[in-house]
């Protein structure tokens, strides 16, 4: 797939992985217990889309930052996905780093096929194409557009009232925020987000260096 630099916006920073700098210091103290780069980038695949990977969540958006991750992906990232089982789609490059995303094809084509599927319909994503047709829209988006696509919620198995309700800026605040910032229902997205956390870790621990 061909690599496309984009218009780098502010809200890129915004990322579903919340990887605030105490975290991302955890993550790349465990990478640093293996040795080599495949390895260590199987790590950050884990930890970064450990609920995609454990087949609970559609899709992750991850970003691979400019310390030799993004080169690690360029020679084994598709090999790792491969034997995770996942597929790849690249979004954007920028001074920041590499951004992709993580997904399951078979979840995802649910996600498009749901009532979610109709609201990115209404944004002009080609739904009656197929998957490939709406992630080939989603790339353009990231490419092409100043703002940041926040739809991309929909593909990461958001509630679509929580990605409607944020896109459309709403102006009451939010009730709590985790994965994503909740609007509606914020016990049982506390119970969504202690879940995730809890495959991740699972998934990230199944990890046996090559």
């Amino acid at each position: 797939m061909e690599k496309r630099t984009g218009i780098s916006g502010s809200n890129e920073a915004v990322q579903e992985q919340f990887m605030n700098k105490r975290m991302l210091a955890n993550i790349y103290r465990l990478m640093l217990r293996f040795r080599g780069e495949r390895n260590q980038l199987e790590v950050f695949i884990r930890w970064a889309a450990g609920p995609t990977i454990g087949g609970i969540k559609p899709a992750s958006l991850v970003r691979l930052p400019r310390n030799g991750l993004d080169r690690a992906w360029n020679t084994w990232g598709e090999e790792i996905c491969r034997a995770l089982d996942i597929s790849a789609a690249f979004l954007r490059e920028s001074s920041a780093g590499v951004l992709v995303l993580l997904y399951r094809r078979c979840l995802l084509r649910k996600v498009l096929h749901s009532p979610s599927g109709r609201y990115l319909g209404s944004l002009s994503y080609p739904i009656g194409s197929g998957l490939d047709s709406c992630l080939e829209h989603l790339e353009n988006r990231f490419f092409n557009h100043a703002i940041f696509p926040h739809e991309v919620g929909i593909f990461l198995g958001y509630p679509p009232e929580d990605v409607i309700a944020f896109c459309a800026g709403k102006p009451s605040p939010y009730d709590c925020c985790g994965y994503w910032k909740v609007y509606h229902r914020p016990e049982k997205a506390k119970r969504t987000f202690a879940h995730f956390d809890r495959v991740r870790l699972k998934i990230v621990g199944e990890f046996s260096p090559t």
